[in-house]
C-alpha cells in the first residue's frame, strides 16, 4: 500500500516538471513575498531611463522689458511737468522688478487704473508687476528750470524703452528749441506757444532748451504816485533885502516817483531878485530824506 502511494506521488512530480519545461523554458520565477520580478529587458529599460536627464524648463533671459513710451511735457513758470506712458512686457512669473526711470523726481505712478507700487534702488524707480503679461504704466515727472540770459532748459529723463517719442511744449511764439541727444521730427506755434515731437535716445537723458527771439516785454504800468506835502515859510524883512525860507516835507504815500520838482517862486517886482538857494527835505517810505538845490536862475530843482 504505501509502495503504490509512493510510485504516485513520484510520477506527479515527473509530470509537473515537464509540464514545466513545455511550457516554456524562459519564465520568470516567482521571487520572494514583498519583491517584484522582473525581466532582464524591463530591468535594462529602467536603468535606461533613470539615467536620462530631464529636459530643462526655457526661461527668459530677462524678467521683463519696455516695448515703448511716449512723454508729453508741458513748461510753466519755473518748472517743467512731463507724463509718461510705458508699454511693457512681464516675461516670468510671479512679482517681477522692472526698472522705469534713473535720475527722475516721480510724482505720480499709476498701472491702468490702479496705483503702482514703486521702490528706489541704486538711483532708479523700479516698479513690482505681477507677471507674466503686457502691462501698461503711467507716470507723472517733474524737473526744475535753469536759466541764462535769454535762455531756459532743463533735463528730461528718458525710459529705457525700445522707442521713445516726445510732445514737448515750451512758452513763447516761434521759439527756438534744441535737444542734447534726439531727433526734432516737427514744429509748430499756437497761441503764443511753440510744440515740438520729437524721438530721444531710449535710456539717456535729454537736455531741453530754448531761447525766444520775441520783443523785450513791455514794462509794467506805472501806479499813479501820490504826495503829501507840506510848506513852511519865514520871511525876514532887512535893511536891504527880503529873506524868504521855505520848508517844504513831501511824503510818498503810493507809488515810486522817479523824480520830485520843487518850483521857485517869482519875483513880485522887476525890481526884486530871484531866490539864490532853496532846500527840500524829502521822506520816502523805507527811504532817508534828500535834500534838493534850487539854483540862482530860478528854475526847478529834481533829485
Amino acid at each position: 500500500m504505501s509502495r503504490t502511494i509512493l510510485f504516485s506521488m513520484a510520477a506527479l512530480l515527473v509530470s509537473s516538471l515537464t509540464a514545466s519545461a513545455q511550457n516554456g523554458s524562459s519564465s520568470v520565477p516567482l521571487g520572494s513575498p514583498g519583491t517584484v520580478t522582473l525581466s532582464r529587458a524591463e530591468y535594462d529599460r529602467l536603468l535606461d531611463l533613470a539615467s536620462r536627464r530631464p529636459s530643462p524648463i526655457d526661461v527668459a533671459p530677462v524678467g521683463a522689458v519696455l516695448n515703448r513710451a511716449e512723454i508729453r511735457v508741458r513748461v510753466d513758470g519755473s518748472s517743467a511737468r512731463a507724463t509718461m506712458r510705458i508699454d511693457g512686457d512681464v516675461l516670468r512669473p510671479g512679482v517681477v522688478k522692472v526698472a522705469l526711470l534713473k535720475g527722475a523726481t516721480l510724482l505720480d505712478a499709476r498701472l491702468e487704473n490702479r496705483p503702482l507700487p514703486v521702490t528706489a534702488e541704486a538711483g532708479a524707480h523700479v516698479a513690482l508687476v505681477q507677471g507674466p503679461g503686457p502691462f501698461v504704466a503711467t507716470l507723472e515727472t517733474g524737473s526744475a528750470l535753469a536759466f541764462s540770459p535769454g535762455r531756459g532748459s532743463f533735463v528730461l529723463p528718458v525710459p529705457s524703452a525700445g522707442s521713445v517719442t516726445a510732445t514737448i511744449d515750451v512758452p513763447g511764439d516761434q521759439t527756438d528749441v534744441r535737444l542734447s541727444s534726439g531727433l526734432i521730427l516737427r514744429r509748430a506755434s499756437a497761441s503764443g506757444r511753440t510744440t515740438i515731437e520729437a524721438t530721444l535716445a531710449p535710456g539717456t537723458p535729454a537736455e531741453v532748451s530754448w531761447s525766444t527771439h520775441d520783443s523785450a516785454p513791455s514794462p509794467a504800468a506805472a501806479r499813479d504816485v501820490r504826495i503829501l506835502a507840506d510848506v513852511k515859510s519865514i520871511v525876514s524883512i532887512g535893511e536891504a533885502d527880503v529873506r524868504l525860507i521855505a520848508l517844504v516835507n513831501a511824503t510818498v504815500v503810493q507809488g515810486e516817483p522817479a523824480q520830485i520838482v520843487v518850483p521857485s517862486p517869482r519875483a513880485t517886482s522887476s525890481a526884486a531878485r530871484p531866490a539864490r538857494r532853496w532846500s527840500a527835505r524829502i521822506r520816502a517810505p523805507g527811504k532817508s530824506c534828500c535834500s534838493c538845490s534850487i539854483p540862482r536862475s530860478g528854475g526847478i530843482s529834481s533829485c
